[in-house]
């Protein structure tokens, strides 16, 4: 400030020693008309004016130097990058859409023991439910599923006539009908796991012939990626294709209530069933039910909080880090911004010649955490 009053008291007497009495009439000028600088007046020019400079000026501060952008760039990626990664995963296991019409009408139907779940049991068990809910069975079995790279060991779901259409989806590829595999006996539908790794993602094969268990069945779809149910089913056929001697199968039930008020009514009839089996050796147990959607996509409990809370403090470490580093940064850049100030620049505009600084180095360091978190 001392060397820019001195500088503009000498111009001042320069001027005023040599000026003509016409001249030397005229109105006084400011400083910076002395300096041939025009004082910016808008409002607009003032807060956005030579923003594109600031950008430039910024961009050449960064690289001139490369030890502070490269840590505070670092930093800002971190913290930008492990809070999106916790949130990805959070939305994922807790918020996303489930891929069945209606899911919370949707119920599994399981018993203590699901070993010594006969057929029976499950008969009488959907005939109970009938009432308020359509109900079908399901059990996986593994199966040898031959491809073009040699035979594989799938995890099948043998389900029953009308799975589909209870569980509200339709297979992607193939035919967009829920009933698919009834209308077409010895039919098998793929996975979309299963169909891009193993067989190419070739849609062709609709309506081919593969070998599973050393039977031919004709592809007649392939399910969405996302669906994999139930437990993360590779390949779904009918359970009557394979059947089994004797009465003893793993069955579970996948119920469906006709309306939502109805929910109440169908836990309580599931929870009052118990199995008929009366050669098991373990005691009597009874049917438990969970919701389909509280399965697939949890409630958030301790854990996720706890990720999210670590995520939140990471975040803030990289912020107070980030700065640190910009604070000391200022300190250094006195001389350079004493010379702005004598040559006329205002306190904005040395705040904004910082803030572009601050989010070109927070647009960079973000775009650099996404892509880590992806």
């Amino acid at each position: 400030a001392g060397c820019a009053r001195a500088f503009y008291w000498s111009v001042r007497s320069r001027s005023t020693r040599y000026a003509d009495p016409v001249r030397s009439r005229a109105p006084k000028r400011s400083m910076l008309s002395a300096l041939d600088l025009q004082p910016r007046t808008s409002v607009r020019s003032l807060f956005f004016g030579g923003t594109v400079s600031d950008v430039r000026l910024a961009w050449r501060s960064l690289v001139r130097h490369p030890v502070f952008a490269l840590i505070s760039l670092l930093s800002t990626a971190l913290g930008v990058g492990g809070c999106a990664l916790a949130f990805a995963v959070t939305a994922y296991l807790h918020w996303r859409p489930l891929p069945f019409q209606s899911p919370g009408q949707l119920v599994e139907i399981l018993d203590d023991a699901p070993d010594v779940v006969s057929s029976a049991t499950a008969d009488a068990w959907s005939r109970e439910l009938s009432r308020v809910a359509a109900v079908a069975r399901w059990r996986t079995m593994p199966l040898t599923v031959v491809t073009p790279a040699g035979a594989i060991r799938a995890t099948a779901a043998a389900v029953d006539t009308g799975f589909f259409r209870i569980l509200g989806s339709l297979p992607r590829l193939g035919a967009p009908v829920p009933d698919a595999l009834e209308r077409q006996p010895g039919s098998v539908i793929l996975s979309h796991g299963l169909w891009e790794r193993h067989f190419g993602g070739d849609s062709a094969l609709i309506g081919r012939s593969v070998l599973v268990s050393e039977r031919e069945f004709r592809v007649v779809g392939v399910m969405p990626s996302v669906i994999d149910y139930p437990s993360q089913a590779q390949l779904w056929v009918l359970d009557a294709e394979f059947p089994s001697p004797g009465a003893r199968r793993a069955y579970s039930l996948l119920a469906r209530a006709q309306t939502q008020s109805a929910m109440p009514q169908l836990l309580a009839i599931a929870k009052a069933q118990s199995p008929s089996d009366g050669a098991s050796a373990v005691a009597p147990s009874r049917a438990w039910v969970r919701s389909v959607a509280s399965f697939l996509r949890p409630e958030m409990g301790r854990g996720t909080f706890v990720l999210l809370a670590g995520s939140a403090c990471l975040f803030l470490i990289a912020t107070l880090n980030t700065l640190v580093l910009f604070l000391g940064r200022a300190v250094e850049r006195r001389h350079g911004m004493a010379v702005r100030v004598a040559l006329g620049s205002t306190g904005i505009q040395l705040a904004r010649l910082f803030v572009v600084e601050a989010v070109l180095v927070g647009v960079l360091g973000g775009l650099a955490g996404f892509g880590m978190a992806a």
